[in-house]
């Protein structure tokens, strides 16, 4: 999909990508079209091939990671469901931005993302 907007966009930005993954593959993608023009991009999830991008890369790569917390939040809320209880109906867990300021905090070689 990448290589197609860059064909179809003589000039992109930025680059808002929905996961690393695709992010990974985006950024291929614009360094196999030789592309100079795209400035950022940015993924979310938390994997540390993306996060081993983000130092010495020219375009300015960051990720959106996502508390842990929010699948024990939800367990818990789906049981205080089922007892009968009412939980709020929004809950917002804010999310971390790592880039190659922060990212040496992120990487972790026993990771198996």
């Amino acid at each position: 999909d990448m290589a197609d907007a860059l064909t179809a966009n003589p000039q992109i930005d930025a680059v808002f990508s929905m996961d690393d993954e695709t992010s990974i593959g985006a950024l291929q993608a614009i360094a196999e079209a030789g592309r100079q023009d795209v400035k950022a991009i940015t993924g979310g999830g938390g994997c540390q091939e993306y996060f081993n991008m983000m130092k010495d890369n020219e375009i300015w790569v960051s990720s959106a990671t996502y508390s842990p917390d929010m699948i024990v939040d939800c367990v818990q809320n789906a049981a205080r469901v089922l007892d009968g209880e009412t939980v709020e109906h929004e809950i917002i867990k804010p999310t971390t931005i790592v880039d190659k300021t922060n990212v040496d905090q992120f990487l972790n070689a026993d990771s198996p993302y």
